[in-house]
This record gives C-alpha cells, sequence and structure tokens, in this order.
C-alpha cells in the first residue's frame, strides 16, 4: 500500500507569536504563531492585495526555536503538514479550520523594497 501524505510550504511574514507553553498531558512544548501571505490580484483594472493568514503550530525543538528567534514582521519559510479541525459552534453548526503543524522554519532576508 502506498504512503500518502500532505505537505504545505508557506513564504509570508510572522506574526502573532504566543509564548511557548507546557501541553498538560505530556508536558510537551508548543507554541502558536500567525503567518501572513499577500497576493496582488487585477480584476477589470483594478489591482489589490488579498491577504491570507495562515495558523501554524510549532513542537518542542521548533517551538523553542520560534519563541527565541522569531518576531512578528520576519519573513519566513515554513514546511509542515496541513490539518483539518471540525467542531460543532454553539449554534450546532459544523465549523471547520485548516492549521499547519510545522516540520521546518527557516528565517529569510526581508524581501526587496519598491522603488519609485
Amino acid at each position: 500500500m502506498f504512503k500518502t501524505f500532505c505537505t504545505v510550504i508557506i513564504l509570508g511574514m510572522a506574526a502573532r507569536i504566543s509564548a511557548i507553553r507546557k501541553t498538560p498531558q505530556h508536558n510537551k512544548d508548543v507554541c502558536d504563531l500567525a503567518v501572513l501571505v499577500q497576493k496582488e490580484v487585477t480584476k477589470d483594472g483594478v489591482t489589490n492585495t488579498e491577504k491570507t493568514w495562515y495558523k501554524v503550530t510549532c513542537w518542542e525543538g521548533l517551538a523553542d526555536k520560534a519563541t527565541k528567534m522569531i518576531q512578528a514582521g520576519d519573513y519566513i519559510y515554513v514546511q509542515g503538514i496541513l490539518n483539518v479541525s471540525k467542531w460543532k459552534g454553539n449554534d450546532g453548526q459544523p465549523q471547520m479550520t485548516l492549521e499547519v503543524t510545522a516540520t521546518d522554519i527557516k528565517f529569510l532576508n526581508a524581501p526587496p523594497q519598491a522603488t519609485g
């Protein structure tokens, strides 16, 4: 039988980095951060910037690395596994969110500034 997997690569700007914390059951280090990806979209001659936020969870060594080295505004490369969380909201309606569990993080130089 073939093994299957889903890997995600995000190049974006770090934001909202949580402090490192321990999981209650297994006492493992974990932290969360948000990564912003922006792209320009032109429709009918008008260019707008679309912003997409990704929730990234870092465990153990990566959590330690992230909380010590990443600051809001840093450009980072994140590779990880895409996870889907499903639940029922207070109104009983199904809810869903996508999250990335990081397997690797690299720190990038800031992108070049536009001139003009």
